[in-house]
């Protein structure tokens, strides 16, 4: 019986998930992790505190620096272990043609960038399935909205926010 090829995605993850789970990129077997910038931003922002937030927060920036060593974050880096995918920090670029956030929610905001990133990748990554995994159900509807795929996070696996 011939083995069936599975499918190449690349998860872009909000900042929700990353302070549900600061391990979350590791959760995703072996496909690639995207991260967007403003998502790094909103992290800076959580970092101070005692709630589990701030500290999933932390957390989430040491092991990013731990896995990038030495090598620049725009460029895919291979995630630890064998049979896992990489990451990389995805930019904003502002506008992806037609499909810009910012213009079409008439509101400049991190959600906003966050989905411009994800819209950015699915350009230049036409081959893969490009997917949003987010905590948040408003982003989500967002995306959907724009013909992006998204997903909940819950820990250790995602979940299907729409049908097959």
């Amino acid at each position: 019986m011939a083995k069936t090829k599975k499918e190449n995605k690349v998860f872009v993850l909000d900042t929700s998930v990353i302070i549900y789970e600061h391990n979350s990129i590791l959760n995703f077997d072996e496909h690639d992790i995207g991260i967007p910038i403003t998502v790094l931003e909103e992290l800076d922002n959580f970092k101070k505190g005692n709630d589990t937030k701030n500290f999933e927060a932390r957390e989430f920036i040491r092991l990013i620096d731990k896995l990038a060593k030495d090598q620049m974050l725009h460029n895919w880096n291979p995630l630890n272990g064998k049979g896992k995918g990489r990451f990389k920090v995805l930019m904003d670029t502002g506008s992806n043609g037609s499909l810009d956030a910012n213009r079409i929610f008439n509101e400049d905001k991190a959600d906003h960038r966050i989905l411009n990133s994800a819209l950015l990748l699915q350009k230049e990554e036409k081959g893969k399935k490009v997917i949003l995994v987010s905590k948040d159900v408003n982003l989500r509807l967002k995306a959907k909205a724009l013909g992006l795929q998204a997903e909940d996070y819950t820990t250790g696996k995602i979940q299907k926010d729409r049908k097959s």
